[in-house]
């Protein structure tokens, strides 16, 4: 899916404007024709319509829309909730013509609440993709939002909903809650985050003439995606015809423990359907006794975590794997910590670590710069706050700047999980999904994403970072399928892996 950060359409706005002599009269004008015919079979012969203004280029879309609506005999009245008019042209320009066609301008406070208050229809034309501050709560701006959130209108963005910071998908303070946000020529990857995806509400992008050829000149800076079908048939490569095991890659999946031999089941039975060439399962016996009477495919490796010599040597002997998935219902006993911590600092394999391999991270997480190769994390918020230190409410508000600061920080990638689960690589590119569903909010599901991660990054033709971005995009979607079936409320981790295997090349 085509996203782009906001300062690449800025730039691609000005290079229209510098290189090919465009006007910014004319494509304000079309951005606000294109949001008013978005919306006009919408509208109902007696709707009152409020459009609050602010004073830049969206204030501009704003007035212009609300000519427009006027000019179709429609109820609409602007309101000015930052006090005074638009202080850029041609903002200036839309707001001279729509008064100069009879349309009135609300500032009085009081006056502009009780018109929020008894609209049935509410256009957000405050902050446009340049926001990237607070809205004050004690503000007349905080309160007509407020007072718009709350009521029951239909309630429609121009471009962005102000108070959301479209590079990132954060808040700042306040949001316009859409029920719809018509945005200009492409989506800003910061809306598809949480907590933007949600004030957001659904998206409608609108062409007003910018081509393609000059966003994708600045592609290099554009660091954030979201991945879609085509994004996972370029990274997952065809199987040859001529094949062996060998050539999809060794993984092992150090999981399980007495009381959760399910996450050794799932994370195992993921792995295999990914692909992986040789899965082994290296865990106590009661475990390998479970999980062997599932799945005939995998090695088995019995380990005696009481036995500090054989872990010595068996963490010494990781490195001939491609991949080593570890964490998925291990438990936190100090020998697995001190076996994680040898494993990172010996081991060449690619790491994948979920669950309790990340809460028993903690301690020593700088650990992960010495990895010898980019390790992938799978935590959720929960962890994820364990790991950094930063507060689980900070977090789910700054999803996308928290994942991409840890993974340069630490040189991992991190996939942070949660409703749309953002992956970020240390090179400063990350990914928003936009698949899964609440259906996914049980026990185990974590696991089979680990699984799918690991076999997919077994292979050696497979990168770690498109290895998480699949395995996130897949898993996500595969639960999209089965709510079709079984609701959300019905689905179960364990259909996932057979789903998943469905939609791969």
């Amino acid at each position: 899916m085509k996203t782009y950060t906001p300062q690449i359409m800025q730039k691609a706005e000005q290079y229209l404007f510098e290189q090919k002599g465009a006007s910014p009269l004319a494509l304000m004008q079309k951005a606000a024709a294109s949001v008013f015919f978005a919306v006009r079979s919408r509208l109902r012969p007696y709707d009152t319509i409020a459009v609050l203004c602010g004073k830049g280029n969206n204030a501009g879309d704003g007035y212009e829309a609300a000519r427009l609506m006027r000019k179709d005999g429609k109820n609409v009245i602007c309101i000015d909730v930052l006090g005074g008019e638009p202080t850029v042209e041609p903002a200036l320009t839309c707001y001279n013509a729509y008064i100069a066609e009879g349309g009135k301008v609300v500032n009085d406070p009081k006056t502009a609440l009780k018109k929020i208050a008894f609209s049935t229809v509410i256009f957000d034309a405050v902050f446009g993709i340049g926001f990237r501050g607070v809205i004050e709560k004690d503000s007349f701006l905080h309160k007509c939002i407020d007072a718009a959130n709350l009521s029951g209108a239909f309630r429609v963005a121009v471009d962005v909903p102000s108070g959301v910071r479209s590079a990132d998908g954060s808040v700042g303070g306040i949001a316009f809650a859409a029920d719809l946000t018509v945005t200009v020529t492409a989506l800003k990857i910061g809306m598809l985050s949480y907590p933007a995806r949600f004030f957001c509400g659904r998206t409608e992008v609108v062409d007003i003439g910018v081509p393609p050829e000059v966003l994708n000149f600045y592609k290099e800076e554009n660091p954030g995606f979201a991945p879609d079908d085509d994004y996972v048939a370029q990274a997952l490569p065809m199987r040859p015809e001529i094949s062996n095991k060998g050539d999809f890659g060794k993984l092992a999946c150090v999981c399980g423990s007495e009381n959760m031999t399910g996450a050794a089941v799932l994370s195992v039975g993921a792995a295999l359907r990914a692909g992986a060439g040789l899965v082994t399962l290296a865990s106590e016996k009661s475990v390998i006794e479970c999980v062997r009477g599932i799945y005939p495919e995998p090695i088995y490796a019995p380990l005696d975590w009481k036995d500090n010599g054989k872990l010595i040597s068996f963490a010494s002997s990781l490195s001939k794997y491609n991949t080593v998935l570890i964490g998925c219902g291990l438990d936190k006993e100090p020998i697995k910590a001190d076996f994680l911590e040898m494993v990172l600092q010996k081991t060449s394999a690619q790491l994948v670590l979920d669950a309790d391999g990340i809460n028993m991270l903690c301690p020593f997480i700088d650990i992960v710069r010495e990895a010898k190769k980019t390790p992938i994390l799978t935590p959720h918020p929960g962890e994820f706050s364990r790991l950094s230190g930063l507060d689980v409410d900070y977090i789910n508000d700054n999803r996308i700047k928290c994942a991409v600061e840890f993974a340069e920080k630490y040189h991992c990638i991190l996939v942070l999980k949660g409703a749309g689960t953002v992956t970020a690589s240390p090179d400063g590119r990350f990914a928003v999904n936009t698949t899964g569903n609440p259906g996914l909010a049980k026990g185990g599901s974590g696991d089979v994403l680990a699984g799918l991660i690991a076999g997919l990054a077994a292979n050696p033709h497979i990168s770690a970072f498109d290895a998480a971005v699949c395995g996130v995009y897949l898993h996500g979607k595969a639960a999209d399928r089965l709510k079709e079936t079984y609701s959300e409320y019905g689905l179960l981790p364990s259909q996932l892996a057979v789903e998943v295997a469905k939609l791969l090349p």
